[in-house]
């Protein structure tokens, strides 16, 4: 094995744990939602805003990150964020009261913006072209597990207590901080001219593939909110048990069918995921049974992963292709991610508090058919490098 193999297997197992762990935080909110409902008096949309204020965080964490990634580098970028996610999560630990609980996810949400930037400009910088699939797929995979596992974590926290696992939480950070050093960051490509990320963002060919790429995000912001609250009567384990099994499907998944998407390419890939999604979400709005419900997540779950990866992969590809730096290009799959997830929980605890849970799965996936009609409507636009102006 060269060097440069050892650097990027090193690095991948960096990306996972850190992606991971940033996932973990985030939803380790998830079962602790009927907790802090009960004891602060929450409505749906209340529930919904504490959900959805880490993700909103992590948009302008996110557009920070990817310049700050190509301006300071991606290690310092990484580090800045997980030394705001340290902080933060000793915050969660003693707060108590729901406004700052609000803001100090919000600001723990910057953090994980810059994590997710500068692992993602890094690990893109370091792989092979050929294998940039399998490479995002390896990180949304990590990120999934997270996102999934994090309900376990949060059951914990409902047996042993919030403030021993967050404190825990923000130890975990803090030695992520720290492994960092161990890691040298190789220097930066010359690049030619570069298309400001808001000015490409004005550009049709961008904008769809960003809408393709909103899916995910959206689901798992449905998820998230309306998961727990309708599992709440089997119990915090049967919620943790449920996420952790799609995780585990899920975090297989997408970098598998990110490399397949390496070879046959990105779009016959999301449309087969996208035939897949269509009537999981259905089944998952209709069926009332405990275990029919978890069935339906860790199904979903497995699905999403297939999806996203190609999904990922084809956003970072367009956006090169019109000249922006990889950096805010690796950013932009976070913005979209935190973007979907932020949408999806408040549109589907608004929904839900006004109709019924089974009306925000039908309303996604109506948004999923049209997606796939736009997927296979969709020809891949030649890269070409567009000046500013």
């Amino acid at each position: 094995m060269d060097n440069d193999e050892a650097d990027l297997r090193r690095l991948t197992v960096l990306t996972v744990v850190g992606m991971g762990l940033e996932a973990a935080l985030y939803s380790g909110m998830v079962p602790l939602l009927p907790h802090y409902t009960h004891e602060l008096h929450l409505s749906k949309t209340a529930a919904g805003v504490l959900i959805a204020s880490y993700t909103a965080g992590m948009l302008p964490g996110s557009f920070a990150g990817g310049a700050l990634a190509e301006r300071i580098g991606a290690r310092a970028t990484v580090a800045l964020g997980f030394g705001l996610l340290s902080v933060c999560s000793l915050g969660v630990a003693i707060i108590g009261q729901i406004a700052l609980l609000d803001v100090t996810r919000l600001v723990q949400g910057f953090g994980a913006g810059c994590i997710w930037s500068g692992l993602l400009t890094w690990l893109i910088r370091a792989a092979p072209e050929s294998r940039r699939g399998q490479m995002i797929g390896v990180a949304f995979g990590a990120a999934t597990f997270g996102t999934l596992v994090g309900p376990v974590v949060g059951t914990i926290a409902v047996v042993i207590g919030t403030f021993t696992v967050f404190v825990a939480l923000s130890a975990c950070a803090t030695a992520m901080f720290l492994w960092l050093f161990a890691f040298r960051e190789g220097p930066r490509p010359a690049t030619g001219p570069q298309t400001p990320l808001m000015l490409a963002l004005r550009r049709p060919a961008l904008l769809v593939v960003v809408a393709f790429a909103l899916l995910p995000g959206l689901a798992f912001g449905f998820l998230n909110v309306l998961i727990p609250l309708r599992l709440a009567g089997a119990g915090a384990g049967v919620i943790g048990v449920t996420f952790l099994a799609s995780a585990l499907i899920s975090s297989v998944m997408s970098p598998l069918f990110g490399r397949v998407s390496d070879r046959l390419g990105r779009l016959p890939i999301m449309q087969l995921g996208l035939c897949a999604i269509v009537p999981t979400l259905t089944a998952l709005a209709l069926v009332h049974a405990t275990w029919l419900v978890a069935a339906m997540v860790v199904v979903l779950g497995a699905i999403l992963g297939l999806y996203a990866a190609p999904a990922f992969a084809l956003l970072t590809e367009a956006a090169e292709g019109l000249g922006v730096a990889l950096g805010k290009s690796a950013s932009l799959v976070n913005v979209v991610i935190a973007a979907g997830e932020t949408l999806g929980a408040l549109v589907a605890a608004a929904t839900a508090q006004s109709s019924s849970d089974a009306v925000p799965f039908l309303l996604l996936a109506v948004t999923s058919v049209v997606i796939l009609v736009a997927v296979r409507g969709y020809a891949t636009p030649r890269a070409e490098t567009s000046r500013p102006g």
